[in-house]
């Protein structure tokens, strides 16, 4: 994530389908965060984000 809350890159980790993954790492560059703090100022900071999908049938 960006200094200014937007982020930057995405990566997934785990995950056996390639389009799905595709379509989790789009969710994630379309939100906004408040930007992480590093001595009162906004900086670059990595957000994890872990999921636990669960297929019920």
């Amino acid at each position: 994530m960006g200094a200014d809350g937007v982020p930057t890159s995405a990566s997934t980790y785990g995950v056996p389908h390639r389009e799905f993954a595709r379509y989790l790492a789009m969710i994630g560059m379309v939100q906004r965060f408040k930007p992480a703090l590093c001595g009162g100022a906004p900086c670059e900071m990595i957000f994890p984000l872990r999921f636990r999908f669960q297929v019920q049938k």
